[in-house]
Parts: structure tokens; C-alpha cells; sequence
């Protein structure tokens, strides 16, 4: 009976040491946890004897989370940002869009995958070449006598006017993304090609010509055309377009003018 005391005390101390032992290895795994870490072994024996020793490792701080840059646009998607804002910034007409989307198509018929890197000044003397060259008409100009067919001339390439007119959507494009800051590629700036085009001739009705039309006498089947000759004789004495015309109400005629604002530049247009 005198041993059992001693035995006891030794089991006790040694259930004490397992205990230890179990809380320190229970410890260490949830250090590890908590680091959202799955430890090596030799990581997790070294953290338990570390805590066997008395040493409590520190909770390492948690890394600051990067920031995520956001998607660069490619060229298009921010040509579709452009038309979105400036048009309903500037109030846009149908027109409007409808010149900027067929810019945007001939872009990417010129190159699908085009980057603003691209636009050096050779590749906008290509770009020229495509509209001269390549681009084939949705419309012939003329016909050639009664042939059905049609002389390459009429097909395919812009005339020079047009052209022109090309490289100015495409500079204000590219003026409005160098301002936002998505394009750093200055070359369009300094890229002038020589388009030499012939001045338009100015038809215009003499005052004779449109008394003419005024006096004209219409017999009853040609009635109809009275209103049609009233808005045409006011457009050409007026000065005003026929839909700035068409949107003419009482309340635009001031005393001795008319005042509208114009639907093609939403300007405000005097006429006496």
C-alpha cells in the first residue's frame, strides 16, 4: 500500500504532461488557422516546441490587400465610352451617331484588333490609302450609259472631300481620349495629308427663278403641291433648313424675325 501514492503522483504528472502537450499542439494549429496557413511539417514542429519553450509566436500581421487596377479599355470599347458621353453631353442628332458608328466600322474593317500605339503617322497614311483605295462604296456614284455594270472608280474609294471629313471625326475622337487620358500617342496631331479638293459650286435660285415658282399657277390635281412650294420659297428666302423649318411654331416669329434653334447644332439661329 505504501507504493500506491508514489505510482499515483506519477500517473498524474504524466497525464498532466500529455495534457500540456495537447493543448500546446492545439494551440499551434489554431496559430495556423488563424493565419489562413497550412503549415509544413517542420513549420508546425518548430511553432509546438516554440510553445513548448514558453515562447507564444506572434500572429504575423495579414498583408495588405492589392488593390486591383482596373481593365485597361482596348481602343473600341473606349470609342463606344465616346460616342455614350459626347453624345449626351452635346446632344447628338440621329445623324450624329449614325456618322460616328459608320466611323467606327471602318475603323475596324481598316484593323479589327487597332491599339492607340498603332496611330503612327504611317499607319494614318494607310488609313488614308484604305479610303482612297479599299473601301468599296455601299452605292456607285454613276452608272456608266445603259451598262449595268460599273467602272472601278465608282465602286471602290472615298473622294478627297470625304476623306477629310474621316480624319476630323477621327481627331475629335482622339482629342477627347488624349483628354481623358487613354491615349498618350500624339502622332495624329501632326499628321496632315495633302487632299486637295475642288471648290464646291454654289447653285442658288435667282429672285427671278423663285417669282417664277411663286406665280406659278397649280390647276386643281396639282393643289396639293401649294403647302410643299410655301415651305420651300420660306426655306429659301429665310435661309432656314427644311427641318428647322418643319419645327417652326408661332411663338419663333419675334416681331420682325424668326428665331429657332436649329436641329442639326442646336444653335440659336436669327432670321429677318
Amino acid at each position: 500500500m505504501s507504493k500506491i501514492g508514489p505510482l499515483l503522483g506519477h500517473d498524474l504528472a504524466r497525464m498532466n504532461e500529455l495534457r500540456n502537450i495537447k493543448d500546446q499542439m492545439d494551440a499551434t494549429f489554431k496559430f495556423f488557422e488563424a493565419t489562413d496557413k497550412i503549415p509544413t511539417p517542420s513549420e508546425l514542429q518548430k511553432k509546438y516546441e516554440d510553445r513548448l519553450n514558453g515562447t507564444i509566436p506572434q500572429r504575423p500581421e495579414p498583408e495588405p490587400k492589392k488593390e486591383r487596377k482596373p481593365k485597361a479599355l482596348d481602343f473600341f470599347e473606349v470609342y463606344d465610352k465616346f460616342i455614350k458621353e459626347s453624345g449626351e453631353k452635346n446632344a447628338w442628332t440621329t445623324a450624329t451617331y449614325a456618322k460616328m458608328e459608320t466611323m467606327r466600322r471602318d475603323l475596324i474593317a481598316f484593323k479589327k484588333n487597332l491599339k492607340f500605339s498603332d496611330l503612327t503617322e504611317s499607319t494614318l497614311a494607310e488609313f488614308v490609302a484604305y479610303f482612297r483605295d479599299v473601301k468599296r462604296l455601299r452605292t456607285p456614284r454613276k452608272k456608266k450609259g445603259d451598262r449595268e455594270e460599273y467602272d472601278h472608280d465608282d465602286i471602290i474609294g472615298l473622294k478627297n472631300s470625304s476623306i477629310e471629313k474621316k480624319l476630323r471625326f477621327l481627331r475629335w475622337f482622339l482629342n477627347w481620349a488624349t483628354e481623358k487620358g487613354y491615349n498618350t500617342n500624339m502622332a495624329y496631331k501632326s499628321f496632315k495629308p495633302t487632299l486637295k479638293t475642288t471648290q464646291k459650286k454654289v447653285i442658288y435660285l435667282t429672285k427671278e427663278e423663285m417669282g417664277r415658282i411663286r406665280n406659278l399657277r397649280l390647276s386643281e390635281a396639282q393643289a396639293y403641291l401649294d403647302p410643299i412650294r410655301d415651305v420651300f420659297l420660306l426655306c429659301c428666302f429665310s435661309g432656314l433648313r427644311h427641318s428647322d423649318a418643319n419645327n417652326l411654331r408661332k411663338s419663333d416669329i419675334k416681331g420682325d424675325h424668326i428665331e429657332v434653334t436649329t436641329v442639326k447644332t442646336a444653335t440659336v439661329y436669327l432670321s429677318n
